[in-house]
């Protein structure tokens, strides 16, 4: 081989490598700007409609939907309180009536004495009662 045809091999590869640096530089561009429009679509969009001669601004908007947010949580905590609060007086009210409450304890144990008055067998109340 001669020097010439090895220079124009080199030649070939040389501007071959430059082709598909840049062809991976415009690549790279390509999916970095599909990435973002892509982004952009499945950004989620407020369904909120916000009053006429209200706020003024994209900021102004997006307070009063948040603070609009915020209160709908409150009220969706109060609402679970409330819900706890008569759950647990049902139990309460439900554990008195079936004579498990601490009031009917001594009317409960008044049976199931012997003729010497030591208990026959114990109540379990579950655990943390007496």
């Amino acid at each position: 081989m001669n020097t010439d045809k090895i220079i124009a091999h080199f030649e070939r590869i040389w501007q071959g490598s430059l082709t598909n640096t840049e062809l991976g530089a415009q690549r790279e561009t390509d999916i970095t700007s599909i990435l973002a429009d892509q982004e952009h679509l499945q950004a989620r969009k407020t369904r909120r409609q916000v009053r006429s001669g209200g706020p003024l601004s994209v900021k102004d908007a997006n307070n009063l939907i948040q603070s609009h947010e915020i209160e709908e949580a409150g009220k969706e905590r109060r609402k679970w309180k409330r819900k706890a609060k008569n759950a647990a007086e049902k139990l309460a009210e439900r554990a008195t009536t079936e004579g498990l409450g601490d009031e009917n304890q001594g009317e409960n144990n008044s049976w199931v004495t012997g003729y010497n008055g030591q208990p026959l067998y114990c109540i379990d109340y579950g655990p943390g009662r007496a």
